[in-house]
C-alpha cells in the first residue's frame, strides 16, 4: 500500500505506433489503459493517499468519470498551456480518497519558443541538468 502514487501514463490511443515496440509500449495505451490504472491505484491506495498524474487535455472526461467509479476526488488540478495563447494541453491531477477543497492553477510553459516561464523552470529544475 502506498501514501502517493505518482503516474505519467502511455496515452496515444489512435494515433501512428511507433516500428520500435519499446517506444509503442511507452506512449501507446496498448499495456495500460486508464481502466486499469484506476483499478490497480484503488486497490494501491492508503485511505489517506494520493495520485498524481499528467493527462492530454481530451482525456479529461474520460479520467474524470473512472476517478468517480473508484470513489477518487479531484483535489488539485493545474491546467498546463504550452504558451499564454494557447489552449490547455494537458492537465496535471491529484486524487485523495478523502473530498477536500479543489486547488486550481495554471501553468505555461513558454513565452515564446525556448524561453520558458519561472514557474515552469521551477517545476522541471530538479530534473535537467
Amino acid at each position: 500500500m502506498y501514501d502517493l502514487i505518482v503516474c505519467n501514463p502511455p496515452y496515444f490511443e489512435d494515433s501512428l505506433k511507433s516500428a520500435v515496440p519499446q517506444r509503442t509500449t511507452a506512449r501507446h495505451n496498448v499495456s495500460l489503459s486508464y481502466d486499469e490504472l484506476f483499478d490497480c491505484v484503488g486497490k494501491l491506495l492508503l485511505p489517506k493517499g494520493r495520485f498524481a498524474l499528467i493527462i492530454p487535455a481530451g482525456q479529461i472526461g474520460k479520467v474524470s468519470c473512472l476517478a468517480e467509479a473508484h470513489k477518487l476526488f479531484l483535489i488539485r488540478k493545474t491546467n498546463v498551456y504550452p504558451t499564454p495563447n494557447s489552449k490547455i494541453k494537458r492537465y496535471l491531477l491529484e486524487y485523495s480518497k478523502t473530498e477536500q477543497e479543489l486547488v486550481e492553477t495554471d501553468l505555461v510553459i513558454e513565452l515564446l519558443r525556448h524561453c520558458y516561464t519561472s514557474e515552469y523552470k521551477a517545476l522541471t529544475n530538479d530534473f535537467y541538468l
